[in-house]
């Protein structure tokens, strides 16, 4: 039988196993459940044989061989579409292709509610049920409106929504070198340390107040028309009315106000950049639920990550990378 079939032709080995297939197909068609149940059965009792009697260099050699047949079968869709992200090729049609096709978010996990695509693995979103997140929040008016609504003016705010978080964002981003290219450029590139600058509390004399220095100007009428300056095309009634939300909502601008009241000459403010609740993972980007923000008397030691605010300093910028810089910078987004 061996010597037959290592004669065989490609056609005629095509044709036998074709023909095989036919034959396994209307025996297994025409077998009652009893029978299925009995073959079933013997045929996981002979495997489990054959598992218990194979060697540990039989088991590594079948299970690379099942890694390679599953890895050639998950590839074999994208041969034809190799680097096709680079290199178009006109002459297949990705829109009515399965393998391109991820289909709509309609399965929702039993756990956690999370909606995914129909190929996503079970335990992707929250691990079978094993982690618990907090319910989202919706953020406070007035702008949970402007993000939810399609009125005029909530359209407007969607549209130019960097704009405004570049009213209320309290640092500025740095980076050690920006790359500059001949030619067309579409994207901003930097290289080095990403960093956010900050300066002192208060503006110097002969400076009007810029990012967290217009925080601190007393009247707020007078805060959201220093913003409307330096931020042009938006709408200062807005302004006004996200200004009075972070005052009330943002842990940030209330620590920092209750800070300042205790600010003398001989004072810093400091934010402890690392500072989490206690019993959390130290590289968990909680929320701020304690102060970080604390007044500390010239010299007193602090470390190396924190933030130290001067009172009054003229053009000294402090850099850091911290879980505190991202929000300070992005209050709305």
């Amino acid at each position: 039988m061996r010597r037959k079939r290592e004669n065989e032709a490609p056609q005629e080995q095509e044709s036998r196993r074709e023909s095989n297939r036919l034959r396994m197909a209307h025996l297994r068609a025409s077998e009652t459940v009893e029978e299925q149940g009995t073959r079933r059965k013997f045929k996981s009792l002979q495997m489990m044989q054959t598992r218990i009697s194979e060697t540990a260099q039989n088991r590594e050699e079948r299970l690379e061989c099942q890694r390679n047949v599953t890895h050639c079968s998950r590839m074999a869709i994208w041969k034809d579409k190799e680097n096709a992200a680079y290199f178009y090729n006109p002459s297949i049609e990705y829109k009515s292709d399965t393998s391109c096709i991820l289909g709509p978010m309609s399965i929702s996990c039993q756990f956690c509610d999370a909606m995914k695509f129909k190929g996503e693995a079970p335990g992707l979103c929250c691990s079978g049920g094993k982690v618990h997140l907090p319910v989202l929040r919706d953020p406070p008016e007035p702008l949970h409106t402007l993000l939810s609504s399609d009125s005029v003016c909530a359209k407007l705010f969607q549209k130019n929504i960097r704009r405004y978080n570049s009213c209320f964002q309290m640092t500025s981003f740095g980076s050690s070198k920006q790359i500059i290219e001949t030619g067309f450029m579409p994207t901003f590139k930097v290289q080095g340390q990403v960093y956010h600058r900050i300066g002192s509390i208060f503006a110097c004399p002969a400076e009007e107040p810029k990012f967290l220095q217009i925080y601190f100007i007393d009247s707020n009428t007078e805060q959201a028309e220093q913003r409307c300056k330096i931020v042009q095309q938006v709408k200062q009634d807005l302004v006004l009315k996200l200004q009075d939300m972070l005052q009330r909502n943002n842990s940030y601008i209330q620590s920092f106000k209750s800070a300042i009241e205790n600010l003398g000459p001989d004072f810093r403010i400091i934010i402890h950049a690392d500072k989490v609740p206690a019993g959390e993972h130290s590289r968990r980007f909680n929320e701020p639920t304690t102060s970080e923000v604390a007044v500390i008397m010239a010299g007193d030691q602090h470390g190396k990550r924190d933030i130290v605010y001067w009172k009054q300093e003229i053009a000294q910028y402090k850099t850091f990378v911290t879980r505190t810089g991202p929000m300070m910078r992005y209050n709305i987004l």
